[in-house]
């Protein structure tokens, strides 16, 4: 009697370490090739199908496809701009976002850069409290009051 099938075998080609999309951080990795063998008495002896390669992220475990190790790492600048971004657009005036980012550590002058960066160029202003808002603000945020376009 003659046991003859098929076994999938991988093999890591390469390690490193790649922006994890789900970590949402720099981590570990192995790029593994997926080959299918045909077997005879459970011996692998031959590749009959090249299933392909995959990413696997060593901390969270997830697969990816091979293209995931282009992507870059957003710099320092990038992420502050994306904060400012989402609280300005929330409807935080702009002089209240530089505050809270002093209060985190960055830097008076860095921050007043990054917010109006963020704020971008239509703009309106609150006459009364003096606070910079993104153009699809109506009103004031702190006073109420009706805002123009700067």
């Amino acid at each position: 009697m003659i046991i003859w099938g098929s076994k999938v075998q991988e093999k890591t080609i390469s390690t490193g370490q790649f922006l994890c999309p789900h970590c949402e951080a720099m981590t570990s990795y192995k790029l593994v090739q997926s080959d299918k063998y045909f077997t005879l008495y459970f011996i692998p002896l031959f590749v009959t199908e090249h299933i392909g390669t995959h990413v696997n992220c060593l901390n969270c475990r997830q697969y990816y496809k091979r293209r995931v190790l282009e992507l870059v790492p957003k710099t320092e600048e990038e992420r502050l701009i994306g904060i400012f971004e989402s609280d300005i657009a929330s409807g935080t005036p702009k002089q209240i976002a530089v505050r809270k980012a002093v209060a985190g550590g960055v830097e008076s002058a860095e921050a007043e850069r990054l917010a109006t960066i963020a704020l971008g160029d239509s703009a309106r202003h609150c006459g009364s409290c003096q606070f910079d808002f993104k153009s699809n603000v109506q009103e004031c945020t702190a006073c109420g009051s009706m805002l123009e376009m700067a």
